[in-house]
Order: C-alpha cells, then sequence, then structure tokens
C-alpha cells in the first residue's frame, strides 16, 4: 500500500501491464506510459552514464506479446554521446501475468538467461529488476514459418538445438516442468483448481484516478474504442474447448505412451521447449550471404524435458503449410 507521499516511482516492481484489463485505448495508454516512467527509473539506476538522465532516453512499446511479455526498446537520443562499452539500444523486457503468477518460474528464467547470456547462446544481459529485465538489442527479424524447412535453415537450427541439448544446467534434471506446466492449466480449465486472476495494479493513485475518470468519460460519451479482454465468457469457451477436444484425455494417452518409451530412446536433456520460428532471429540477408545466421531467444519454458527428433516437426509444417 502506498503512503500519502509516495509516487509509483517510488514502487521498485515495474507494474504488470496485464493488471489492468484492456477495456479502453486511452485507459492503456495511461497504464503503458506509467510502465514506461517506471522503466526510465530502471534504465538510470542498472546502466547508469547517458542513461541516467531520463531526458537522454527514449522509450517506446514494441509489441503486444501476449501473457508471457511485453517488449520495450530503449534508446539514447542521436545527440547523446556514449563512452565505451555503453549500449545505445537495449530491449527492456517486462513480464507479463503469466510469468508473474508462477515466481519459480520467473527465478528460472532469469537463472536460464543469465548463464545463456554468458555462454553467447541467446541475448546478452545488462541487468534484472523486479518486473523484467534490460536485454541486449539484436538487430535482426525473426525467422517465417516458410524459411525454416529450408535445407540450409534445418541445418543451422539443429546446430542450435545440439548446443542447448548438451548444456548441464542447474535445475532438476527430471524431466517434470512441462507435464507441471499443463498439469496446472488443466486444472483450471477443469475447475479443479481456480482460475488464474489479474494482480492488483501496482500504480500511483493519481494514475488509478485518472484512469477510472478517463473510463467514466468514456461511458458517459458511448465511446466505441474499447478492446478485447480476458472475460469470463472467453474462459468459458476455452474451458468447453478443453471437453470438446478431450484435451484431459489426450494429455493422459501421451504420458501412456512415453512411459511405454525405453530410456535409450527418449534421453531426458535440456530443452528449449518453445523452438519455432518466431523465437529464431535472423541476424544477416541470406540473399547476400546465402547462409542463416541465427540466434535463438525466449528461454521462459526451457528446462529438463525428452529429447525426440526434430524430422517429424518439418514434415507436419510441409503437410500443412503452417505453424504448429
Amino acid at each position: 500500500m502506498l503512503t500519502e507521499n509516495q509516487t509509483s516511482l517510488d514502487v521498485e516492481e515495474v507494474p504488470c501491464p496485464d493488471a489492468v484489463p484492456h477495456t479502453c485505448h486511452r485507459i492503456t495508454e495511461r497504464l503503458c506510459g506509467c510502465v514506461i516512467q517506471h522503466l526510465h527509473r530502471q534504465c538510470a539506476k542498472i546502466l547508469a552514464g547517458s542513461w541516467s538522465s531520463a531526458e537522454n532516453v527514449v522509450i517506446e512499446k514494441l509489441r503486444h506479446c501476449g501473457l508471457s511479455n511485453y517488449l520495450f526498446l530503449g534508446s539514447l537520443k542521436d545527440d547523446v554521446p556514449v563512452v565505451p562499452d555503453e549500449p545505445r539500444r537495449v530491449l527492456l523486457r517486462v513480464y507479463g501475468e503469466v510469468l508473474r503468477s508462477n515466481t519459480d518460474s520467473i527465478v528460472m528464467d532469469a537463472i536460464s538467461f543469465a548463464l545463456l547470456a554468458e555462454k553467447r547462446i541467446g541475448p546478452g544481459l545488462h541487468g534484472i529488476f523486479r518486473g523484467g529485465r534490460i536485454e541486449e538489442y539484436v538487430q535482426s527479424r525473426p525467422l517465417t514459418c516458410t524459411e525454416l524447412p529450408l535445407p540450409s535453415v534445418f541445418t543451422t537450427v539443429a546446430r542450435h538445438l545440439a548446443r542447448i541439448h548438451s548444456l548441464n544446467m542447474p535445475f532438476c534434471k527430471q524431466p517434470t516442468f512441462i507435464f507441471k506446466m499443463i498439469e496446472r492449466h488443466l486444472s483450471q480449465l477443469t475447475g479443479v483448481n481456480s482460475p488464474p486472476r489479474r494482480p492488483t495494479p501496482d500504480l500511483d493513485t493519481a494514475s488509478t484516478l485518472a484512469a477510472q475518470a478517463q473510463q467514466d468519460a468514456d461511458t458517459t460519451d458511448g465511446a466505441d474504442d474499447c478492446l478485447d479482454g480476458w472475460t469470463e465468457v472467453s474462459f468459458t469457451e476455452a474451458q468447453e474447448m478443453t471437453s470438446s477436444l478431450l484435451l484431459v484425455e489426450e494429455f493422459g494417452w501421451i504420458k501412456s505412451q512415453i512411459k511405454r518409451i525405453p530410456e535409450n530412446l527418449l534421453p531426458v536433456v535440456f530443452c528449449h521447449n518453445d523452438f519455432q520460428e518466431n523465437n529464431l532471429l535472423l541476424l544477416n540477408n541470406p540473399e547476400e550471404d546465402g547462409t542463416y545466421d541465427l540466434l535463438p531467444i525466449d528461454f521462459e519454458y526451457a528446462g529438463y524435458n525428452y529429447r525426440t527428433k526434430p524430422t517429424p516437426v518439418k514434415k507436419t509444417r510441409k503437410s500443412f503449410g503452417k505453424p504448429i
């Protein structure tokens, strides 16, 4: 609880952009502005130097990344000089409600990212703060689904997978991480456990009152610029889909099939667990270089799991012509 003399910037944790349902563009913009203010403070504390003054720094939201993360680009203005080893651009990652609802996932993600950054397997790490981190900005673009089956790309991807699978990471070596996550989601969707709730927004009183006033004004004016949020209806639809698609039964079948496979054919290794085209950055222009220089990112679901061959994934993508 904030005291009367405190402001939102006195709170160390960067607010979660998911804390309040996105009911209106203008309210969302106010909340985003509050997040950016906190990010200015974190840049000043962690990066120091030219980043110490908010007047030198421009922070903009890149894109909405669902429930896992929100990404912001921090840049020094062109007329601001930099000292050696000082970044001119950084990527600011703010955790969404999925990660914040599971403290263990945040800890594992932070440790994993730091270790992988040291090994140069992923982007570099500039610093960690409550609610997110500051990463190296990598000039690149995500790989596309149509590029993934190309032989030169698939060979490069296989090399990255081999290196990731050979890592010895300080986590539980039993392949339970993904199974526990699926069980947690299924228990919420089937009503065994309560569904996730949005955390209370960590905003100052002035921002909260302004957002409420704006919402009241929009309601009075009949504004129609509202956005869809996570509603009880959409959760009900997800529950119905879980039942109609027999997801609980399918999950049980998968576990039973894995138990039938000999251990030597299904070794347990450190896995990315979300190794798809959007999490592979293309660092060069293949039309000019003739090669694909890739960098894997987003290891928030990484952990020990069963190693399988990627060939079926490639064939499935070719058969359906779309991501899976």
